[in-house]
């Protein structure tokens, strides 16, 4: 009876061990057919990690109306689709492929799925996009997300006996870590008092998972670890327990003494993808950099953190580099070319109305600017989607000419729409040319002095 017993407990805990684990590798097939016009090509994106990494991305040219994709995986995961700039998510999981059509209203319909997962997120998606008002007082926009989670909720257990369990479980962490991630990032982007002074907004944080390993493909949950560890920099900030100089290093320390195992490796690596092209305190920098790259880190999670680096010393804006001529907006709406300055060196501060750091550090840009106009020239330029916060802030900030804000396609050149953070600098010579790429403003400073 013994030898039973024992022998049902090894079964056990070796079932429990693959459940962990995940399933076998398997490779499913993802194919569609386009029942609209005008679409030559489909994208297909899994979310692998919670760091953007584009070589993930894979096309397929739309043939007869038809496209197909083929990856390979072991859990369950959120991926995208992409066509003509429509965005559809969907969930994919071991062993099982989907297949689809897109109406010709874009509309998308699920044809051989048993369980009806996909049709269910699409439900939920188009049933709770509603966009959150952010401007709202704090009672208002809690209530706001609360009674949204509360549907989101009550549409899954309706729907239960439609999906998987796994499903299930993974739209119902979603749903639950989203809300948290919303109420957070209230608090960072709109509500930053809420941070500064002792209240018990926060207190919703109690009853939230930090550390949850079975939630490591959620990109709901990691997303939500995300913006909690950038809280708790914020924290440090606020309370003037750091200095704004050191976010990537200060937020590296605290996912180490708050995170552990893959979560951790997760946060780690989105937090050095952006640090690659913001090296403020570069020496202490890379010695976290080189820290993560020696250690026992996944090899995949490396290798992204690899090809962001050799990126960023190829690009465009590298040392050496002559920037394209780009146009820019000022204060009356007017235009200018960056071929127009042409004092020895032009130095640009990229910022934006919302940025905290950006704001800090403005008025010792000016200062500097002032000391150094003979032979400078300084151009402040936002990245602010909404012009009239830009001209709000650049006047309360006493922002001198010329100042200017750029579109969204001005910003690719710089790569804003990827992983480039503000504050940025350039220092360019008179002929456009890169000096010193994403110098602290003390570097700028001596630089200036020396030359």
């Amino acid at each position: 009876m013994k030898k039973k017993i024992i022998l049902l407990l090894i079964l056990a805990s070796l079932t429990y061990s693959c459940e962990e684990k995940g399933t076998e590798w398997s490779t499913i097939q993802i194919s569609g057919k386009i029942n609209t016009q005008g679409v030559d090509e489909v994208k297909f994106y899994p979310f692998e990690n919670l760091t953007d990494d584009y070589t993930l991305m894979q096309t397929s040219k739309v043939i007869n109306n038809n496209f197909k994709f083929s990856y390979t995986l072991n859990k369950d995961k959120m991926a995208l689709l992409i066509l003509n700039k429509k965005r559809y998510y969907i969930y994919v999981e071991p062993q099982k492929n989907i297949e689809l059509e897109i109406n010709s209203d874009y509309s998308i319909t699920f044809k051989n799925e048993k369980e009806k997962n996909n049709l269910v997120y699409s439900e939920y998606l188009s049933k709770h996009s509603a966009n959150l008002n952010f401007k709202l007082p704090v009672k208002k926009f809690t209530n706001q997300i609360d009674s949204l989670e509360r549907k989101k909720i009550t549409f899954i257990k309706n729907n239960k006996n439609r999906i998987s369990n796994n499903f299930y479980n993974f739209l119902e962490n979603y749903t639950i870590y989203n809300s948290a991630k919303e109420k957070i990032y209230y608090a960072r982007r709109y509500n930053p008092e809420l941070i500064k002074k002792e209240n018990n907004y926060f207190d919703f944080l109690k009853k939230i998972e930090i550390q949850d390993e079975s939630l490591i493909n959620n990109y709901g949950y990691l997303n939500f670890v995300d913006n909690y560890i950038n809280y708790l920099y914020l924290d440090k900030i606020w309370n003037k327990k750091v200095e704004y100089k050191n976010d990537y290093i200060e937020k590296y320390y605290l996912a180490k003494t708050h995170l552990k195992g893959n979560v951790l490796e997760q946060i780690l690596t989105e937090n050095l993808v952006l640090g690659i092209s913001h090296k403020i305190e570069k020496e202490k920098f890379n010695s976290i950099l080189n820290e993560f790259l020696s250690g026992e880190n996944s090899g995949n999670l490396k290798n992204l953190i690899k090809n962001r680096i050799s990126k960023f010393e190829n690009s465009k804006l590298s040392v050496g580099k002559t920037l394209p001529n780009f146009e820019l907006i000022d204060n009356n709406d007017q235009k200018l070319l960056l071929s127009n300055f042409k004092k020895k060196y032009l130095i640009i501060d990229f910022w934006a109305s919302w940025c905290g750091p950006c704001r800090a550090s403005i008025p010792k840009m000016i200062e500097i600017s002032k000391k150094h106009k003979e032979n400078s020239n300084f151009a402040f330029i936002s990245i602010d989607s909404n012009k009239e916060n830009w001209k709000k802030a650049k006047n309360q900030l006493k922002i001198p000419i010329p100042n200017f804000i750029i579109d969204k396609e001005v910003q690719k050149i710089f790569g804003f729409d990827k992983a480039v953070s503000i504050p940025y600098y350039l220092v360019l010579d008179n002929n456009g040319k890169v000096i010193l790429r994403n110098p602290s403003v003390n570097e700028i400073e001596t630089f200036l002095n020396e030359n």
